[in-house]
């Protein structure tokens, strides 16, 4: 299961994704996730689930990996850019029904977090690196 987490300013919303159907976000009416008016001029993403992979359809000035996109395959954990005065963004995340591990917070004064194995909360992810955050 997927959800995509819609940023915007200092919020960030959750919305589940379904595979069977379209989502979009931006000003438009029409648009799944509607923004408020000139949060990302023109800019618009309508989100498709066929075959197994995600893709972004944008218009406007949308960023994928740091480029300006028409067309994204999306992967777990991609952000599109809407508009990055306005720090409004989208980012494809995987939606873990059960987390696969706890970590107990209590008295520690600091947590190492990345994808090392000395690393008490192991993410496991390309664009992780062995020492994320501290």
């Amino acid at each position: 299961m997927f959800e995509i987490r819609i940023y915007y300013a200092d919020s960030v919303k959750t919305t589940v994704l379904d595979p069977s159907g379209d989502f979009s976000i931006g000003e438009g009416k029409s648009c799944g996730y509607r923004l408020p008016a000139g949060s990302c001029p023109g800019a618009e993403v309508r989100l498709s689930y066929k075959r197994g992979v995600w893709t972004a359809e944008c218009s406007g000035n949308v960023l994928h990996r740091g480029k300006q996109v028409k067309t994204a395959q999306l992967e777990n954990g991609d952000m599109l850019v809407l508009d990055a005065r306005n720090h409004v963004a989208a980012q494809l995340a995987e939606r873990e029904e059960k987390p696969q591990a706890a970590v107990n917070l209590g008295g520690l004064k600091e947590l190492l977090v990345g994808r090392a194995d000395n690393c008490p909360l192991q993410l496991v992810h390309k664009r992780v690196s062995g020492s994320h955050a501290k």
